[in-house]
């Protein structure tokens, strides 16, 4: 991508296991994966400000 500023990521689930849902700045689970991940994305000559997308990620455990 021509004029890239910066990409930042957003994770939002349970940071814990009995927490409550929230936005993390990282993901450091290793048993679960989040509910929702958001890419914002800055460039240098957007005078529109930066660019965001969620996408639910929609992960199942294979079944054995």
């Amino acid at each position: 991508m021509r004029n890239l500023k910066s990409v930042a990521f957003r994770y939002f689930g349970r940071g814990e296991l009995r927490a409550q849902p929230a936005w993390h700045a990282a993901w450091t689970r290793t048993d679960a994966m989040p509910h929702l991940v958001e890419m914002t994305i800055a460039r240098d000559d957007s005078e529109s400000g930066p660019l965001s997308l969620v996408v639910e990620l929609r992960l199942q455990a294979s079944a054995q």
